[in-house]
């Protein structure tokens, strides 16, 4: 089929309002290899150890080579603060966390759209304050786990 008669029959699918779709190929040549890492606030983590257990052996089982730490807030800001420079990796972190640390965090990264990048553009990060609550409800646990599913599916 000619340039011409694609366009042709793009312009009749326009007319009869039909919507066109292009599949996204498999291969793709400058794509980025992503390091998937959860960052886990030590004292969040004492207050809700087994919800935090049950929730890393659920993301363990669906996503291989996820990478899990527990730091204390220092350790989190130097990796935040860590420029990666041009690697061929992109590091894609969800860092469970409470209010105040997300709000010093940030400050330092870039905002687009709650999704926080830093300014060599290697590493993104997704902050969750839910674990901060008393009483852990399932709409939290979901809340984690739709952020979780969000950078393991990050493009």
């Amino acid at each position: 089929m000619s340039k011409y008669n694609s366009q042709n029959n793009l312009k009749l699918l326009d007319a009869l309002n039909v919507d066109v779709w292009i599949k996204k190929t498999n291969i793709i040549n400058n794509r980025k290899s992503y390091i998937v890492k959860i960052l886990i606030l030590d004292n969040l983590y004492n207050n809700h150890k087994s919800v935090v257990d049950n929730f890393l052996t659920a993301a363990c089982k669906n996503l291989k080579n996820l990478k899990i730490d527990f730091l204390n807030k220092e350790s989190i800001f130097n990796i935040i603060n860590t420029d990666f420079g041009e690697t061929e990796y992109l590091n894609i972190s969800l860092i469970l966390c409470d209010d105040n640390f997300k709000n010093e965090a940030c400050s330092s990264l870039v905002n687009c759209n709650d999704v926080y990048k830093n300014s060599s553009n290697s590493g993104i990060y997704l902050f969750n304050t839910s674990l901060v609550s008393d009483k852990i409800t399932n709409d939290i646990k979901k809340l984690i786990w739709k952020d979780f599913i969000y950078i393991a599916n990050y493009e």
